[in-house]
């Protein structure tokens, strides 16, 4: 249809390929063929915003997905099948989740913004976690200074997450690092210069860390792409910009011989 979009996509250990859409669940195999084509609701929601799905090695699908008609966010879990097992909610005024990551023992995290807590219009980071069989451990809150919000997390070698996102003050945004423990305990956060929103970090296998982003200081608007070591110092940094066109990246990876796509 034409007014249908999708927001997130993963691929399982299968080869097959997930998309999410608003109200639509499609499943690929590796050739390309539509093997499944689902319709979804959530009774009370409007405006459902799925984001950052992961799968798990037994092909079971974790997506967070943020919308309206009721506060809060959503967590959804999908056998290898299509077929819902769970959704979970965090109650939350005008809160929304924007990615989620597996840690090795199967436990969920999601990340995003909330208004919980603040006692205004300010956001705080949030930082949710749940078993693999949707009980929450524990439902944080971060803010260094400003309004916070966190836009993408990644698992440290060492089991900790670390999530990248954007600090709001009056007149300006610049990009945040932060690491936490597997508990959800802060243990350090970094701010760098203005004007930039990362959208995507990834963690290599010696824990160095990559963020991009757009780079919006001028028109048009640029890609930056940074390397930080394990502790938030930036190692380096390349922009790709262009006086003629503007550029946006929205993700990244790691692969196997290390390289960044």
């Amino acid at each position: 249809e034409s007014d249908e979009s999708a927001s997130a996509l993963a691929a399982d250990y299968s080869g097959r390929v997930w998309v999410f859409g608003p109200r639509k669940l499609l499943i690929y195999d590796s050739t390309g063929e539509l093997i499944l084509a689902n319709s979804w609701e959530q009774d009370g929601w409007s405006d459902l915003q799925p984001e950052g799905v992961v799968i798990d090695q037994a092909g079971s699908a974790y997506v967070p997905v943020s919308g309206t008609g009721v506060d809060g966010t959503l967590l959804l879990k999908y056998d290898r099948d299509g077929s819902l097992l769970w959704n979970r909610t965090w109650l939350g005024s005008s809160d929304n989740a924007y990615a989620t990551v597996l840690d090795e023992s199967g436990n969920i995290h999601v990340v995003g913004k909330t208004h919980k807590g603040t006692g205004g219009f300010n956001t705080d980071l949030l930082l949710l976690k749940y078993t693999l069989n949707g009980d929450l451990l524990f439902a944080k809150a971060l803010r260094m200074e400003n309004w916070q919000e966190a836009t993408a997390v990644a698992l440290h070698p060492d089991g900790h997450l670390c999530i990248v996102g954007e600090e709001i003050g009056w007149g300006y945004h610049r990009p945040i690092v932060a690491s936490f423990d597997s508990d959800g305990e802060f243990l350090w956060g970094r701010c760098y210069e203005k004007d930039t929103e990362l959208s995507s970090v990834a963690v290599d296998s010696a824990g160095y860390v990559y963020a991009v982003g757009c780079w919006e200081a001028s028109e048009p608007e640029g890609i930056l792409l940074m390397k930080l070591s394990g502790e938030g110092d930036v190692v380096w940094s390349e922009l790709l910009y262009s006086p003629t066109c503007s550029y946006r990246a929205h993700d990244l990876a790691i692969d196997n011989t290390g390289d960044i796509c």
